[in-house]
């Protein structure tokens, strides 16, 4: 189910908020928790109910083994904690990579293995994450045992579950707590329904309507069909693209979860506006970021032992950052490229030298756009013939109406990421910048028409190029 389509913002989402605040408001707390665990279950099921048994399971022995850890002494929690991670990573590896690591042995050692295609499950990169922090946080002693319903919901809470953001148990389980969950608030539920159809106008009228461009270049059949002007077009827009869909995603799962009175971590704080590598990652796909540092880079040692492992680790972050987003050999140099990139700064910085901060956020955007060609090319020949359409020059004269026209486009949203507010500094989610009063949202009647209107046009008058079926780009991760 898809936050876009009618079924779920006409039907779903209006029935699960309501019988939620109806038990809420009779004092039945216990029983709105079991609601919105019955009610997100039904959320993933909907595409396939299969895959209901992967991940109820994967909630109960998560559950089961981290409740074991944090109740048992150091020498029986080290080996949960390595049947658990074998668990979470082992089920993870085999949905995602087993094919992946078949063709790559077929291709590299010449053999002939064959294993049927595997069907990636919904949301398994990310709910697999989250429980690998509560389990090794349990190992540490970071976690305490929570209520089975709690953790529950934890996991499998809906505006997050499918493609973020990767909550913390830290961040989301104590929101759940019966003293603190809430009934109706009209504030809070205005800026929840502000913020989802903010990132409802960012997915159906600009990240789709970029769609067409996108596809007629990296899905291309014909390589000679691939014009220059058309690969650089191609290139800048899906990195836009990108953007305007995963943020789109992030601010619809951070309102859906406002008007329940849960607040869910920011995930995009204006990436584009990074002037290094490194920063750009802070900013981008945040949680995600988080956990890489907390649960890869800082158990290898982070920069403790020297430049030399630094580095290494470093590198090694950025490869797992990579491959996380998919199985193929264009997401292995996809990381490469961005773990050599950050490297390359270290050593920029290490040495004492400067740039200007403006040119660094220009080298940054540009350097970003193109690593993110192995990202979007469904193969990593598909994005070598990406790149060397791109070498072949442009010739602007030979360029039709139509590409005139999305450069000025590109061009617009390149100003609009650069020079404006983010969603979260408009809607008062991004605690650390104050705005002017003219930037910021208030729960007046103005605003209320323009936003409902706008969602009017958005929900039942789609713009050519956006679609209601259509799916975000993290949708099967």
């Amino acid at each position: 189910m898809l936050f876009i389509s009618h079924v779920y913002f006409c039907l779903f989402l209006p029935v699960a908020l309501l019988v939620y605040h109806l038990l809420i408001t009779r004092n039945r707390p216990t029983e709105s928790v079991a609601w919105l665990v019955a009610a997100s279950l039904f959320f993933y099921g909907w595409w396939n109910p299969v895959y209901l048994v992967l991940i109820v399971g994967s909630i109960v022995c998560n559950y089961g083994l981290g409740t074991w850890m944090s109740r048992s002494e150091p020498g029986t929690r080290k080996g949960l904690l390595l049947l658990a991670l074998a668990g979470n990573l082992g089920m993870l590896g085999y949905f995602k990579y087993a094919n992946f690591l078949v063709d790559a042995t077929n291709q590299l050692a010449g053999t002939g293995f064959q294993l049927e295609r595997i069907v990636l499950p919904l949301a398994i990169s990310f709910f697999t994450l989250q429980q690998v922090a509560y389990v090794v946080d349990a190992y540490r002693g970071d976690a305490r045992p929570y209520p089975f319903l709690r953790y529950s919901l934890f996991v499998c809470f809906f505006p997050q579950l499918i493609a973020g953001p990767i909550v913390h148990h830290r961040v989301l389980i104590p929101q759940l707590d019966p003293q603190k969950l809430a009934g109706i608030d009209a504030n809070r539920l205005a800026l929840g329904i502000s913020i989802f159809v903010a990132g409802m106008f960012k997915k159906l009228a600009v990240a789709d309507q970029l769609t067409p461009w996108v596809s007629q270049v990296f899905d291309a059949t014909d390589p000679d069909a691939i014009t220059a002007l058309a690969a650089w077009i191609a290139t800048y827009a899906w990195s836009l693209q990108l953007y305007f869909d995963f943020s789109g995603y992030s601010d619809m799962a951070i309102g859906a979860a406002m008007m329940f009175g849960i607040r869910l971590p920011i995930n995009f704080d204006s990436p584009f506006k990074a002037a290094t590598i490194r920063d750009i990652w802070r900013r981008w796909h945040i949680t995600l970021s988080d956990f890489i540092r907390g649960y890869v880079y800082g158990p290898l040692g982070a920069g403790k032992s020297g430049h030399a492992r630094m580095y290494r680790n470093l590198f090694i972050a950025f490869m797992v950052t990579g491959v996380w987003h998919g199985a193929g050999w264009n997401f292995v140099v996809f990381g490469a490229l961005n773990g050599g990139a950050v490297l390359l700064h270290q050593a920029w910085k290490d040495l004492g030298l400067r740039m200007p901060h403006w040119l660094g956020v220009l080298f940054t955007f540009n350097f970003w756009v193109m690593a993110m060609v192995t990202f979007r090319a469904p193969t990593l020949e598909q994005a070598v013939l990406v790149y060397q359409s791109m070498l072949r020059g442009v010739e602007f004269a030979a360029g039709t109406h139509d590409q005139y026209l999305v450069i000025g486009v590109l061009l617009t949203l390149m100003a609009v990421v650069w020079f404006t507010p983010n969603t979260g500094q408009i809607f008062h989610e991004h605690p650390a910048e104050e705005l002017p009063a003219r930037w910021r949202w208030q729960a007046t009647t103005g605003w209320g028409l323009a936003l409902g209107l706008l969602a009017a046009v958005l929900a039942f008058q789609p713009l050519a190029g956006a679609s209601p079926d259509q799916a975000f780009v993290y949708f099967q991760f």
